[in-house]
Parts: C-alpha cells; sequence; structure tokens
C-alpha cells in the first residue's frame, strides 16, 4: 500500500516569491518546469502552530480512523461543540487539509468530512 502524504513548508514570503520569480522566468525562456505538487506554506512557526493545533490535528485523526458520515457526526465523536467543530473543518477544508463531499440528505446537503492521506510531512527552508 502507497503513503499518501500532505507536505506542509514553512517558507518566508520572501522565498516564496523568489522561487515564484524563478519559475516564471524559465517559463518565459520555454524551458520545461516539473510541477512540485500540493503542499500548504506557512510563512513561520506561529502560523503553522496556530492553523495545525493539537485540536485540529486530533480532528484530522478522528475523521480518518472514524470516517464520520457528518460534521455533526464528527463532533460528538470528539465531544465537542458543534459550531467550533464546524469552524475547524472550514479552515482545515479551505487549506486543503480534508475534503467536504456533498451527500444529499432531504432539503439540505450533509457535508461528509474526508481525508485522504496517512501524514503530514512538514518541510522547513533555512
Amino acid at each position: 500500500m502507497k503513503v499518501k502524504t500532505v507536505k506542509v513548508e514553512i517558507k518566508s514570503l520572501e522565498d516564496t516569491l523568489a522561487e515564484a520569480r524563478s519559475v516564471m522566468e524559465a517559463v518565459i525562456k520555454g524551458k520545461a518546469v516539473k510541477p512540485k505538487g500540493h503542499a500548504v506554506v506557512f510563512p513561520n512557526w506561529r502560523t503553522m502552530r496556530k492553523v495545525l493545533s493539537e485540536r485540529r490535528l486530533e480532528l484530522l485523526k478522528a475523521v480518518r480512523k472514524h470516517r464520520p458520515a457528518s460534521v455533526y457526526e464528527l463532533a460528538r465523536i470528539l465531544n465537542r461543540n458543534l459550531r467550533s467543530v464546524q469552524q475547524d473543518v472550514k479552515v482545515l477544508s479551505e487549506l486543503g487539509f480534508l475534503e467536504l463531499e456533498k451527500n444529499p440528505q432531504g432539503k439540505r446537503d450533509r457535508l461528509t468530512p474526508k481525508v485522504d492521506y496517512d501524514k503530514v510531512v512538514l518541510e522547513v527552508a533555512l
């Protein structure tokens, strides 16, 4: 079985812009540029720790392990307030750490959280 990963980088804005500039220059010169793949980039440790808090990592693990059918069920599994779980799910889905699958349920769609990777890999530029 192949292990799927999500790459997390801590890289300054200056380094990110320099990398983008380098890629654009290569494209302008007609050189082939190999895609790096998806990564979530944070400017510093503080921001990363704020976004990937212990509670949010616990939430991701619970989605992976228990495969809840809804955000409500996830809140019950975690024994947390529904509103705070909804907020965490929104942040994590916007960053690509989890997907929300819409499932029709009567008048409203049920959002089913999904995690399709096995680990998060951290890369820090020195």
